[in-house]
C-alpha cells in the first residue's frame, strides 16, 4: 500500500493557523459591534436662550459601516420650557461618510431645558441613536 505524498498538498503552518482564526475572531467581533452610527458628541448644551426663541444645534452623524445606512426619521419629547424639531432625516449616509442633523430648539417657558431626539435607522444592530439636548431658558426682561 502506497501512501500519498504530501508534498502534493500545501500546509499551513502552526502560525498561519493562529493568524487565520485570529482574523476570523476579530471578523466577527467587528461586526457584532453593532454601532453604526456615532455623532459628534450624543450630548451638546446651548447654554443659556431667552423664552421665544428658536436655536439651531448642528450634529455631525458619521455611517462607520462599509455599507449605506439610512436615518429613516427622528422624534423627540418635548418639555414645558420647549420642544424641538428635527431637518435631515430621512437621508442615505454611506459607509464611512457623515452627514450634518439639525435639532431646532424652541423654547417657550423659563427653567432646565433637558430633552432627547431619538434619530430611528435601518441598521438591525443599533436601531436608534439618541442625542440630548440642554439648556436653560430664561425669562425675557420687558
Amino acid at each position: 500500500m502506497t501512501t500519498p505524498r504530501l508534498s502534493k498538498f500545501r500546509l499551513f503552518s502552526a502560525a498561519s493557523v493562529v493568524f487565520l482564526a485570529a482574523a476570523a475572531w476579530s471578523g466577527m467581533v467587528a461586526r457584532s459591534n453593532g454601532d453604526a452610527f456615532v455623532a459628534d458628541s450624543s450630548s451638546k448644551s446651548f447654554g443659556e436662550l431667552p423664552v421665544g426663541v428658536d436655536f439651531p444645534i448642528v450634529f455631525q452623524i458619521t455611517n462607520r459601516a462599509a455599507r449605506s445606512h439610512y436615518v429613516l426619521g427622528a422624534a423627540s419629547g418635548g418639555s414645558a420650557e420647549g420642544c424641538l424639531s428635527v431637518d435631515g432625516p430621512p437621508m442615505e449616509i454611506p459607509g464611512g461618510q457623515s452627514r450634518l442633523v439639525t435639532v431646532h430648539v424652541h423654547t417657550s417657558a423659563a427653567g432646565p431645558f433637558d430633552d432627547e431626539v431619538v434619530l430611528w435607522t435601518n441598521n438591525p444592530d443599533q436601531l436608534e441613536l439618541r442625542l440630548t439636548i440642554q439648556g436653560f431658558v430664561v425669562a425675557v426682561k420687558e
